[in-house]
């Protein structure tokens, strides 16, 4: 689907709720979000988690205007763009998955997380939080100038205390983000988060680690999934 053929169908819709692009390249540009923009205050679901062209800028605009915004899926943003955009405004929000990046600027660094996880506290009423990387084996062309390798990394040393407002969190994902979760940050997390009832992905990038964490998971009720993403 090219810009045009996507504007032409937003051109044509009163009002847009929900919104999910299908898997072709370069979907979104600026004349989709131009006409997705006076949309803001009704949307409810939006769903870019392939590779559409949303960039990581306009995410980071959708999340801080769409104040009934329940679910919201993007591909990958890039902490720069959280650190200096506005607050987020989507406090119905149930559903997040997005991979979070940090570069190696001034702004956008690893050691800025704290920045994203204050953003993703707000939203108190998570029941699922998808920060997997990379889901589909494919790469974001708008992150090719960018120097991003870095990926959320939650323990408690990095912040992760910040999210003990996520009291209706059930399912968290982190597949492929190269955890190096310890014994701590999972008695946290099954303290704090008391619905939450499934972890996918690795919880330390050692599979002795990983298997010691998932086993502790199981004592507390909370069941790992079955497949891993250890290479």
């Amino acid at each position: 689907m090219a810009h045009s053929e996507l504007s032409n169908i937003l051109q044509s819709l009163h009002r847009v709720i929900a919104l999910k692009l299908p898997n072709v390249e370069v979907a979104f540009g600026s004349r989709p979000m131009e006409l997705v923009r006076p949309h803001f205050s009704y949307l409810r679901k939006l769903d870019f988690q392939i590779d559409s062209g949303l960039k990581s800028s306009m995410a980071q605009e959708i999340l801080s205007s769409c104040p009934l915004l329940e679910e919201f899926a993007a591909f990958r943003m890039d902490a720069t763009d959280i650190a200096v955009g506005k607050r987020w405004v989507c406090m119905k929000m149930v559903s997040l998955s997005v991979s979070f990046r940090f570069s190696h600027g001034t702004i956008g660094t690893i050691d800025n997380q704290p920045i994203v996880l204050d953003q993703v506290s707000r939203l108190t009423r998570h029941e699922t939080l998808r920060l997997d990387d990379n889901p589909e084996g494919i790469y974001g062309s708008w992150l090719d100038d960018i120097d991003c390798k870095d990926s959320l990394d939650l323990r408690l040393k990095r912040g992760l205390g910040k999210l003990s407002t996520l009291r209706s969190l059930s399912c968290l994902s982190l597949k492929n983000t190269h955890q190096m979760m310890g014994q701590q940050d999972v008695e946290w997390m099954v303290k704090h988060w008391t619905r939450l009832f499934q972890v996918h992905g690795t919880m330390h990038h050692r599979r002795d680690i990983d298997m010691e964490l998932k086993r502790l998971l199981i004592m507390h009720d909370v069941f790992p999934a079955v497949v891993s993403d250890h290479k």
